[in-house]
């Protein structure tokens, strides 16, 4: 802490990036031990000192994604999807649209639109996941078979019962095959 405190005095680029790195990395580990509003505190503050001259598109794209996972956990869903998506967007600045990182954005956003019960959306939005998760990974990959199960959850949803069914043996059948 101590470390942290004397960094927030200092006005060096290099010194004022590393400070800002460790706000975000307490936003973290707060985000992981479920302190979520000091983590929410702490990554706005993170998030709102980094300025356009810093040219640092890569921490504002970690930043953004976790707020969004901040929010995604405090259920302000609006929030949550606005952060993935500006997430999204200078991830496909930085790697190509279907590139691994992105494409995991794109199922978080699958996700929050599931969970706002904006179903068609999510339905669209996790076959696009899949079918590039299919290109990326393996397939007894935990992403993978998650992306299929939240799929076939979207379709149950959205009473295709026999869409969701095709989706969940899919899954299934890959956790026994692989003993995921």
């Amino acid at each position: 802490q101590k470390l942290v405190t004397s960094l927030a005095r200092r006005k060096e680029p290099e010194l004022r990036e590393l400070y800002i790195q460790c706000v975000q990395e307490q936003g973290i580990l707060y985000l992981q031990t479920g302190a979520y509003g000091k983590a929410e505190k702490n990554l706005l503050q993170a998030y709102q000192m980094v300025t356009a001259d810093m040219n640092r598109d890569f921490l504002l794209t970690e930043l953004s994604n976790n707020l969004a996972q901040v929010y995604d956990k405090l259920n302000i869903y609006d929030k949550a999807l606005f952060y993935y998506k500006e997430s999204l967007g200078r991830c496909q600045q930085s790697y190509s649209d279907n590139s691994l990182p992105c494409v995991i954005l794109q199922n978080n956003i699958a996700g929050i639109h599931l969970k706002q019960d904006n179903i068609s959306q999510a339905v669209n939005d996790y076959q696009q996941v899949v079918v590039q998760f299919e290109k990326l990974l393996p397939a007894s990959d935990p992403l993978y078979i998650t992306a299929l199960n939240n799929l076939a959850t979207a379709h149950r949803k959205n009473n295709h019962l026999s869409l969701a069914k095709q989706y969940l043996d899919r899954a299934q059948k890959l956790v026994k095959n692989h003993r995921v």
